[in-house]
């Protein structure tokens, strides 16, 4: 798990560039407030509970990013974040505003289960990854 984690972080901290070259964004939707949200399809990994972890990027409409490692449990329709990090600009880059690792979201309450409202990007997302 130790080790996980370091390499999640590893990986975030290598380069303000690594959201464009190390991850291949396939776009899923956009929210009413005109965010635009992308998985990376190469990133879908099998956990040992048979949920899959997955690379999600959202792009808000305000001109910032979060990137995240997200599970999701296809038999009961849900996610969860894993891991985020918030960033000044689109895809990851300008200045990393900050980051949560899996033990900083269960303290703030943010390592929940979320099963999404039908139709809503959330939704979406879960669909994609289910599919995939």
């Amino acid at each position: 798990m130790k080790t996980k984690l370091l390499t999640i972080c590893l990986l975030l901290f290598s380069s303000q560039l690594f959201a464009e070259n190390l991850f291949n964004w396939t776009y899923i939707a956009t929210s009413d407030d005109g965010t635009k949200y992308y998985a990376d399809k190469n990133s879908i990994r099998k956990n040992k509970s048979g949920n899959y972890i997955v690379w999600m990027l959202d792009n808000s409409s305000k001109g910032d990013s979060l990137i995240a490692s997200e599970e999701y449990d296809c038999s009961n329709l849900r996610y969860r974040l894993v891991y985020a990090a918030l960033y000044n600009n689109h895809y990851g880059k300008g200045g990393k505003i900050g980051s949560y690792d899996t033990e900083q979201l269960k303290s703030i309450g943010k390592y929940n289960w979320v099963y999404p409202t039908p139709k809503t990007p959330n939704d979406s997302k879960v669909n994609w990854v289910c599919r995939n």
